[in-house]
């Protein structure tokens, strides 16, 4: 979906852009995104980074779309995006944005299969990448990195 959006947000015309635009400018260069059918980039899954350039793109949202004083993606973007769209009855405290995971205090996440995880939260002024390897599908039955962020991150960080 976000290759789908982002070349209308930020004015380009390439079928498969988000990275191409993101690619010079925060100096991702080693990635892998699946293709569909027609050769274009899955803009929903499939896409491999390293943990350090995922931390990138969590920068770049924190940034409100910002990186070496350039705007990147429009900052009206990054809060729409992050805004909570579809409440999550199942999912107690969470709504669903576009591509991101919002909880009630703010604090969005990004969740890719079998427990990638980037989280960005504005209030602490944080990017938090986790990378393993669950068999299931299901991120919430991956609650290991919320637990280390509710009882060992934030506390640290309030201190």
């Amino acid at each position: 979906m976000i290759n789908h959006i982002l070349p209308y947000r930020i004015r380009l015309v390439e079928k498969s852009c988000f990275l191409p635009a993101l690619e010079a400018p925060l100096g991702i260069s080693d990635y892998n995104w699946s293709i569909n059918q027609d050769g274009a980039a899955k803009g929903y899954a499939g896409l491999s980074l390293s943990p350090r350039d995922l931390a990138k793109f969590g920068l770049l949202y924190l940034n409100e779309g910002t990186w070496d004083d350039k705007q990147i993606i429009p900052e009206s973007w990054i809060g729409e995006s992050t805004e909570k769209h579809i409440l999550r009855g199942d999912i107690p405290g969470f709504y669903y944005g576009y591509q991101w995971w919002v909880h009630e205090s703010g604090l969005y996440a990004a969740v890719g299969y079998g427990g990638q995880l980037l989280m960005v939260d504005p209030e602490f002024d944080l990017v938090i990448v986790f990378t393993n390897y669950y068999s299931q599908t299901d991120w919430f039955q991956t609650e290991t990195p919320w637990r280390l962020l509710e009882t060992h991150i934030i506390p640290a960080i309030i201190e």
